[in-house]
């Protein structure tokens, strides 16, 4: 599961009471981590719907600060992935794709 945004996504409030809330250290990915702790962990279901719920945005937080993005990114797929040295490698090749905008950061 690739999870990186929490746009309209709905959470019902036991699922915080059973699992815990967002996690303050990723100050851009908790929404990430949440999600898929709640799915890798606790095995909820997902359910998909056939209707826009809400509209990504290219111009957020994650899209200027693409460093720190990237960096919380791979932390949590670290935590939570099976395969790390996977990870570290797609951690590099972000690494490499978006060095303009990491340069200039």
């Amino acid at each position: 599961i690739g999870s990186s945004h929490s746009v309209a996504t709905l959470i019902r409030k036991n699922l915080h009471d059973k699992i815990g809330y967002y996690d303050l250290r990723f100050k851009m990915c908790a929404d990430q981590y949440f999600i898929k702790k709640a799915y890798y962990y606790d095995k909820k279901k997902i359910i998909y719907v056939n209707f826009i719920s809400g509209i990504f945005n290219n111009s957020g937080y994650s899209s200027t600060n693409i460093y720190q993005y990237i960096n919380e990114h791979f932390l949590i797929q670290l935590k939570t992935e099976k395969f790390k040295f996977l990870q570290i490698i797609f951690y590099f090749l972000r690494i490499i794709k978006h060095w303009k905008k990491i340069k200039n950061f």
